[in-house]
Protein backbone atom coordinates (compact mmCIF):
# COMPACT_ATOMS: atom_id res chain seq x y z
CA UNK A 1 0.00 0.00 0.00
CA UNK A 2 3.05 2.33 1.12
CA UNK A 3 4.75 1.28 -1.88
CA UNK A 4 1.75 2.65 -4.42
CA UNK A 5 1.28 6.07 -2.76
CA UNK A 6 4.98 6.63 -2.52
CA UNK A 7 4.67 6.00 -6.74
CA UNK A 8 1.42 8.38 -6.90
CA UNK A 9 3.52 11.03 -4.76
CA UNK A 10 5.85 10.43 -7.56
CA UNK A 11 4.18 10.45 -10.54
CA UNK A 12 2.52 13.57 -9.23
CA UNK A 13 5.87 15.55 -8.49
CA UNK A 14 6.94 14.79 -11.88
CA UNK A 15 4.27 16.11 -13.49
CA UNK A 16 4.41 19.46 -11.91
CA UNK A 17 7.91 19.54 -12.68
CA UNK A 18 7.49 18.92 -16.48
CA UNK A 19 4.49 21.59 -16.02
CA UNK A 20 6.97 24.02 -14.65
CA UNK A 21 9.55 23.23 -16.78
CA UNK A 22 7.67 23.54 -19.99
CA UNK A 23 5.86 26.87 -18.51
CA UNK A 24 9.77 27.98 -17.93
CA UNK A 25 10.30 27.67 -21.09
CA UNK A 26 7.42 29.25 -22.86
CA UNK A 27 7.76 31.74 -20.50
CA UNK A 28 11.58 32.81 -21.10
CA UNK A 29 12.37 31.78 -25.41
CA UNK A 30 11.90 35.10 -26.40
CA UNK A 31 12.41 37.45 -23.23
CA UNK A 32 14.51 40.22 -22.26
CA UNK A 33 15.43 41.09 -19.27
CA UNK A 34 17.10 44.69 -20.46
CA UNK A 35 13.73 45.80 -21.09
CA UNK A 36 11.11 47.45 -18.56
CA UNK A 37 8.47 44.68 -18.59
CA UNK A 38 5.39 46.79 -20.52
CA UNK A 39 3.79 45.62 -23.61
CA UNK A 40 2.56 48.73 -24.66
CA UNK A 41 4.12 52.09 -24.07
CA UNK A 42 0.77 53.64 -22.84
CA UNK A 43 1.00 51.56 -19.93
CA UNK A 44 2.43 54.14 -17.95
CA UNK A 45 5.60 53.84 -15.47
CA UNK A 46 6.02 50.02 -13.75
CA UNK A 47 4.92 50.45 -9.95
CA UNK A 48 7.57 49.41 -7.65
CA UNK A 49 6.43 48.77 -4.07
CA UNK A 50 9.28 48.56 -1.45
CA UNK A 51 9.76 47.96 2.39
CA UNK A 52 12.88 47.68 4.50
CA UNK A 53 13.81 46.24 7.21
CA UNK A 54 16.17 47.67 9.46
CA UNK A 55 17.93 44.99 10.95
CA UNK A 56 21.39 46.41 12.87
CA UNK A 57 23.83 49.17 12.82
CA UNK A 58 27.55 48.17 12.10
CA UNK A 59 29.50 50.98 12.41
CA UNK A 60 29.49 54.30 13.17
CA UNK A 61 32.24 56.44 11.69
CA UNK A 62 31.91 60.04 13.42
CA UNK A 63 34.39 61.60 11.95
CA UNK A 64 33.54 60.67 8.29
CA UNK A 65 29.65 61.10 9.20
CA UNK A 66 29.10 57.90 7.70
CA UNK A 67 27.01 54.81 9.07
CA UNK A 68 27.30 51.60 7.83
CA UNK A 69 23.80 49.17 8.48
CA UNK A 70 22.27 45.81 7.40
CA UNK A 71 19.41 46.11 5.98
CA UNK A 72 16.28 43.63 4.06
CA UNK A 73 14.82 44.96 0.65
CA UNK A 74 11.71 43.48 -0.24
CA UNK A 75 10.50 44.66 -3.79
CA UNK A 76 7.53 44.19 -5.84
CA UNK A 77 6.43 44.88 -8.98
CA UNK A 78 4.43 43.70 -12.20
CA UNK A 79 6.10 41.84 -15.64
CA UNK A 80 3.49 42.38 -18.15
CA UNK A 81 5.89 39.52 -20.46
CA UNK A 82 5.73 36.90 -17.49
CA UNK A 83 1.72 36.32 -17.38
CA UNK A 84 -0.16 32.96 -17.89
CA UNK A 85 -3.69 31.00 -17.22
CA UNK A 86 -2.91 28.34 -14.48
CA UNK A 87 -5.66 26.37 -16.27
CA UNK A 88 -3.28 25.96 -19.78
CA UNK A 89 -1.17 24.39 -17.20
CA UNK A 90 -2.23 22.11 -14.54
CA UNK A 91 -3.23 24.71 -11.75
CA UNK A 92 0.43 26.06 -11.68
CA UNK A 93 0.11 29.47 -10.14
CA UNK A 94 3.20 30.39 -9.07
CA UNK A 95 7.04 29.74 -9.33
CA UNK A 96 10.60 30.70 -8.23
CA UNK A 97 13.31 31.66 -10.50
CA UNK A 98 16.60 32.58 -10.58
CA UNK A 99 16.74 36.59 -10.22
CA UNK A 100 19.39 36.86 -12.62
CA UNK A 101 16.71 35.64 -15.40
CA UNK A 102 14.21 38.82 -14.89
CA UNK A 103 14.16 41.90 -15.09
CA UNK A 104 14.54 44.02 -11.83
CA UNK A 105 14.66 47.83 -10.65
CA UNK A 106 18.24 49.24 -10.56
CA UNK A 107 17.32 50.47 -6.87
CA UNK A 108 20.18 52.34 -4.72
CA UNK A 109 20.16 53.49 -2.05
CA UNK A 110 20.43 57.00 -2.68
CA UNK A 111 22.40 58.71 -0.02
CA UNK A 112 24.86 56.29 -0.14
CA UNK A 113 28.42 57.51 1.13
CA UNK A 114 30.79 55.62 -1.24
CA UNK A 115 28.88 53.78 -3.66
CA UNK A 116 29.73 50.69 -1.37
CA UNK A 117 26.34 48.49 -1.53
CA UNK A 118 26.80 44.95 -1.19
CA UNK A 119 23.89 42.21 -2.07
CA UNK A 120 24.22 39.70 0.67
CA UNK A 121 24.02 35.40 -0.84
CA UNK A 122 20.46 35.54 0.21
CA UNK A 123 19.31 37.39 -3.28
CA UNK A 124 18.88 34.24 -5.37
CA UNK A 125 15.59 33.53 -6.71
CA UNK A 126 11.84 35.78 -7.33
CA UNK A 127 9.09 35.04 -7.11
CA UNK A 128 6.71 34.81 -10.42
CA UNK A 129 2.86 34.60 -9.70
CA UNK A 130 0.63 34.23 -12.89
CA UNK A 131 -0.23 37.51 -12.57
CA UNK A 132 2.93 38.88 -13.63
CA UNK A 133 3.79 40.02 -9.90
CA UNK A 134 7.29 39.54 -8.96
CA UNK A 135 8.53 39.57 -5.74
CA UNK A 136 12.25 39.93 -4.63
CA UNK A 137 13.78 39.78 -1.15
CA UNK A 138 16.96 40.84 -0.87
CA UNK A 139 19.99 41.46 1.81
CA UNK A 140 22.06 44.78 1.51
CA UNK A 141 24.66 46.38 3.61
CA UNK A 142 25.09 49.92 2.89
CA UNK A 143 27.21 52.84 3.81
CA UNK A 144 25.00 56.27 4.13
CA UNK A 145 26.06 59.58 5.11
CA UNK A 146 24.39 61.47 8.28
CA UNK A 147 25.32 64.84 10.27
CA UNK A 148 26.71 63.31 13.47
CA UNK A 149 27.39 65.10 16.50
CA UNK A 150 27.95 62.92 19.29
CA UNK A 151 29.31 64.75 22.23
CA UNK A 152 26.40 64.35 24.37
CA UNK A 153 25.73 60.71 23.12
CA UNK A 154 23.23 58.78 24.86
CA UNK A 155 21.47 62.21 25.72
CA UNK A 156 20.77 63.37 22.49
CA UNK A 157 19.04 62.44 19.51
CA UNK A 158 20.36 61.88 15.82
CA UNK A 159 17.92 61.87 12.72
CA UNK A 160 19.53 59.76 9.58
CA UNK A 161 17.77 58.51 6.18
CA UNK A 162 17.81 55.92 3.99
CA UNK A 163 16.56 57.37 0.92
CA UNK A 164 15.82 54.86 -2.51
CA UNK A 165 15.94 56.08 -6.16
CA UNK A 166 16.49 54.14 -9.68
CA UNK A 167 19.48 54.75 -11.21
CA UNK A 168 18.52 55.33 -14.54
CA UNK A 169 14.83 55.32 -15.02
CA UNK A 170 12.89 58.40 -14.18
CA UNK A 171 9.36 59.01 -12.30
CA UNK A 172 7.86 58.50 -16.17
CA UNK A 173 9.45 54.91 -16.01
CA UNK A 174 9.32 53.96 -12.67
CA UNK A 175 7.21 54.98 -9.82
CA UNK A 176 7.92 53.72 -6.04
CA UNK A 177 6.02 53.71 -3.53
CA UNK A 178 6.49 52.68 0.42
CA UNK A 179 4.56 49.40 1.35
CA UNK A 180 4.38 50.45 5.20
CA UNK A 181 5.29 53.37 6.92
CA UNK A 182 7.36 52.46 9.84
CA UNK A 183 9.53 49.80 11.28
CA UNK A 184 10.31 49.21 14.89
CA UNK A 185 13.59 47.45 16.35
CA UNK A 186 13.74 46.27 19.91
CA UNK A 187 14.09 48.77 22.94
CA UNK A 188 17.57 50.82 23.56
CA UNK A 189 18.55 50.20 20.16
CA UNK A 190 18.14 52.37 17.18
CA UNK A 191 14.63 52.90 16.53
CA UNK A 192 13.46 53.43 12.69
CA UNK A 193 10.97 56.49 13.32
CA UNK A 194 8.04 57.68 10.91
CA UNK A 195 8.77 59.60 8.09
CA UNK A 196 6.97 61.34 5.46
CA UNK A 197 6.73 59.82 2.05
CA UNK A 198 9.50 62.12 0.56
CA UNK A 199 9.34 62.01 -3.07
CA UNK A 200 11.17 64.43 -5.76
CA UNK A 201 13.44 64.80 -8.78
CA UNK A 202 16.98 64.72 -7.99
CA UNK A 203 19.78 65.11 -10.29
CA UNK A 204 21.67 62.28 -11.42
CA UNK A 205 24.58 61.93 -14.36
CA UNK A 206 23.37 61.74 -18.05
CA UNK A 207 20.18 64.39 -16.78
CA UNK A 208 18.34 61.43 -15.59
CA UNK A 209 15.50 62.70 -13.02
CA UNK A 210 14.92 60.10 -11.02
CA UNK A 211 11.81 59.78 -8.17
CA UNK A 212 13.48 59.98 -4.72
CA UNK A 213 11.77 57.99 -1.66
CA UNK A 214 12.48 58.72 1.74
CA UNK A 215 12.07 54.73 3.08
CA UNK A 216 13.36 54.89 6.20
CA UNK A 217 14.02 57.63 9.37
CA UNK A 218 16.76 56.02 12.31
CA UNK A 219 16.63 57.73 15.32
CA UNK A 220 19.88 57.64 17.51
CA UNK A 221 20.33 56.05 20.37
Amino acid sequence: MNFYFALLVFGLITKSLCHQKALLKHLFEDYRKELRPIKHKSSGPTNVTVQLFFKQIQKIEENDQILTLYCWLEEYWVDEFLQWNPADWDGLEEMHVPADMVWKPDLLVYNNANMNVKDNEMQTNVLVQHTGKISLFRAIITDITCDLDMQRFPYDQQICFIMLASWSYDGSQIMLQRRHLDEQVESGQPRALHSQHGVGPRRLPLQVQPQVLRLLSLSLP
